[in-house]
């Protein structure tokens, strides 16, 4: 079921900077698109690393959880 609001305010969040890795604040940008507005999209470059992986996975985690905390 799309959930709009959810993802506005993931990306409300994401631009906010206010999540954290290391101590440090960190921004997310998504890429939103699909006909009600609720797809997010990954394109990470070619030269990805498992690093990299990782720590995408872990501020996408730690959006969705502070997001549907908000709601």
């Amino acid at each position: 079921t799309p959930n709009k609001a959810l993802l506005d305010r993931m990306v409300d969040i994401g631009l906010a900077g206010d999540l954290t890795h290391q101590g440090k604040k960190i921004g997310l940008v998504l890429d939103v698109g699909g006909w009600y507005k609720n797809v997010i999209t990954l394109a990470p470059s070619l030269e990805i690393t498992d690093e990299e992986i990782d720590l995408a996975i872990m501020l996408l985690d730690q959006l969705i959880t502070k997001a549907k905390r908000s709601l």
